[in-house]
């Protein structure tokens, strides 16, 4: 599922970087859709501990969940 997700962000022209570092931990994908504008990917199962602390500490990103292949959850800050 995360080569799948990777080409459709890359064939969107978008610089996709694997496991990114956050303020705390990595995230899966990261994916710059400009200066300003940051998606990290993570999928499966993620720390919520993890995604509580990024989301405080980390500005104007998208965390895209991708628990299963029929199922995304958009977090925004």
């Amino acid at each position: 599922m995360m080569d799948t997700i990777y080409e459709y962000f890359k064939t969107g022209n978008y610089k996709v970087i694997l496991e990114p570092i956050l303020n705390y931990g990595r995230a899966d994908l990261g994916v710059y859709l400009g200066p300003k504008e940051t998606i990290y990917v993570e999928v499966g199962t993620v720390s919520l501990y993890k995604l509580w602390f990024n989301l405080l500490t980390m500005k104007n990103i998208i965390f895209l969940i991708i628990p299963s292949e029929d199922k995304i959850i958009e977090l925004k800050n």
